[in-house]
């Protein structure tokens, strides 16, 4: 391309950035255009017009991460929302890999809500998937439709999906329901039909790799999630291995009633669910085919109340060993919270909800 045409694109490109409500600058690196959406607002158009004049002659083969104000920026190439027919009016950085972008798009239909996360490819691909799985599951829930899911070609990636603009109020009853009908859904892979826990990719719990091989037993699939766990949590090995023999690897847990497996959510708190018009919204899985019991194992930060458990517990009884299976499952997320943040609050948490299954 010819450099008048290059920074004429760049020009009218730039143009079109100006009005954002958010601060947003833009880098041009090897043949894209990307977005850099920031907390902090610029204090003026003008700052911004010759920061973009300063970074386009430092351009670089690589994407780099700038900081500002202290904080890290998500950057978001314009082409991929313009392969979407999406042009940027605004833009809101929600976390350091998450951002919301206003769009009046190409179809005349009135502004468009989109967001966007930059991350692994196994992460968002896992994510991904289980948005999908969900909303072919569930006819309740408000699942954020994946619009698409792409890499940039220089080892990041980016999930666009659909924004869902969340009530003051949750509908915890209707919540409880929904969660049910989830449960209670056949399966729509034909491994899970057949009787395997796992899912077709593997996913992330935060940061931490879920492996979804395929296992035709609950108690190994679920022994060797927790082994795996405990990689990075040598120090209650030692607790495990007496639960393992108090309850023969696992199975005595599970002999009150069959196990089926079911599509759970896999990381369900109270930041990945609200109230959207009335209605329960679930969003951020780390979806596979499990005991629907294991989905509680976040619901020491889940607040469910008395109006959530009725609506679950009409459509699905308590079975005779739940209360004991949920020291394993809330250890196991415990451990999680360990690996992730070193808290030992976590680790003497997770300790005693073992020592309990003994």
């Amino acid at each position: 391309m010819e450099p008048a045409a290059l920074c004429s694109g760049l020009a009218q490109r730039l143009q079109q950035s100006l009005p954002l409500q958010r601060c947003k600058q833009l880098h041009w690196l090897g043949n894209d255009v990307f977005a850099s959406v920031h907390r902090q607002p610029l204090r003026s158009r003008l700052v911004g017009a010759l920061w973009f004049l300063w970074t386009f002659p430092r351009c670089t083969k690589s994407l780099h991460l700038r900081k500002i104000h202290g904080r890290r920026a998500i950057e978001i190439p314009i082409r991929l929302l313009q392969e979407e027919g999406l042009t940027i009016d605004s833009c809101e950085r929600l976390a350091p890999n998450v951002a919301r972008i206003t769009s009046s798009g190409d179809h005349g239909s009135g502004p468009v809500n989109v967001v966007v996360k930059q991350g692994s490819r196994l992460a968002l691909q896992g994510e991904a998937a289980g948005l999908d799985a969900i909303r072919e599951a569930s006819e309740i829930f408000k699942v954020p439709k994946v619009l698409c899911f792409k890499e940039d070609g220089r080892g990041g990636s980016y999930l666009m999906m659909e924004y869902l603009h969340r009530d003051p109020q949750m509908p915890w009853y209707l919540l409880g329901r929904a969660l049910a009908d989830l449960h209670l859904a056949e399966p729509k892979d034909p491994k899970a039909l057949d009787g395997s826990f796992g899912f077709p990719v593997d996913g992330f719990l935060g940061r931490t790799p879920q492996a979804n091989a395929w296992d035709s037993s609950w108690p190994r699939f679920w022994r060797q999630r927790c082994e795996r766990l405990l990689r990075g949590a040598v120090q209650l090995r030692p607790a495990f291995r007496r639960v393992l023999q108090a309850t023969n690897n696992l199975e005595a847990l599970f002999e009150d009633e069959p196990v089926r497996p079911v599509l759970l959510h896999g990381d369900f708190w109270n930041g990945n669910f609200a109230g959207v018009n009335g209605e329960p919204a679930i969003y951020d899985p780390c979806a596979f085919y499990g005991h629907a019991e294991a989905e509680f194992g976040m619901s020491w930060c889940a607040d469910l109340n008395k109006e959530f458990w009725r609506g679950y517990r009409e459509m699905i009884p308590e079975a005779p060993l739940f209360k004991r299976r949920q020291l394993l499952y809330q250890a196991f997320h415990k451990m999680n919270h360990f690996c992730l943040f070193r808290d030992k609050r976590y680790l003497t948490g997770a300790e005693a909800l073992l020592r309990r299954l003994l």
